[in-house]
């Protein structure tokens, strides 16, 4: 069935996302006791940006043009402030606030919140 194998491969996917997950908690929390906080998030950011923008060339180049060449001005500010916030708050601040409060609690605590 159909239904079936979507379901297990969605339960799959989400517990290797949680491995992956718990994984990337506690290497925040061992790094996080030997870099300071503001280099390690510093060096996170840089380091996915750059990721991000070669995996685009990569792999959506011509697509990310066409959008750009055909898109309005509406389209392409909604995209930016879609971009600040998922670049600022969710790749930023977040793991700012995360590895502050990791330190003080534990990654076993934190994995808990």
């Amino acid at each position: 069935n159909q239904m079936d194998c979507s379901s297990l491969t969605g339960d799959l996917l989400c517990a290797l996302a949680a491995i992956f997950y718990a994984t990337y908690d506690l290497r925040l929390f061992k790094w996080g006791k030997l870099v300071p906080t503001d280099e390690l998030i510093t060096t996170k950011m840089v380091t996915q940006s750059l990721l991000s923008f070669g995996m685009l060339a990569a792999l959506g180049r011509d697509e990310t043009l066409d959008f750009i060449s055909q898109a309005s001005y509406h389209d392409l500010e909604l995209v930016g402030a879609v971009a600040l916030w998922s670049g600022l708050a969710v790749n930023c601040l977040a793991p700012y606030l995360q590895v502050s409060g990791q330190q003080a609690v534990g990654p076993a605590r934190a994995q808990i919140l």
